[in-house]
């Protein structure tokens, strides 16, 4: 399982920036959604679980209901990589 807070994240922007380092996405990431859902479909990763995100759904309400949807997609699509959100 790998654990990634996001108290401190704010935007899109720092959403993308933390997730990819954390798991040490490869540098052509594209850092928007499609580009995330493209990740986790072709790369195996531990479980995903988002820690102290309710600040960050405060800021960004729509990018996080669009970050669920996604990870529903996953799911869908018989993805291994889960999303938590904690």
């Amino acid at each position: 399982m790998k654990k990634i807070s996001l108290r401190f994240v704010f935007s899109e922007k720092g959403f993308h920036k933390k997730i990819s380092k954390k798991l040490k996405f490869p540098k052509y990431y594209g850092n928007n959604l499609d580009a995330l859902f493209d990740i986790l479909t072709e790369f195996t990763f531990p479980k995903i679980v988002f820690i102290n995100y309710k600040n960050f759904e405060k800021k960004v309400p729509n990018f996080v209901r669009k970050l669920k949807t996604l990870n529903e997609n996953l799911i869908s699509e018989g993805s291994s990589n889960i999303i938590e959100f904690m």
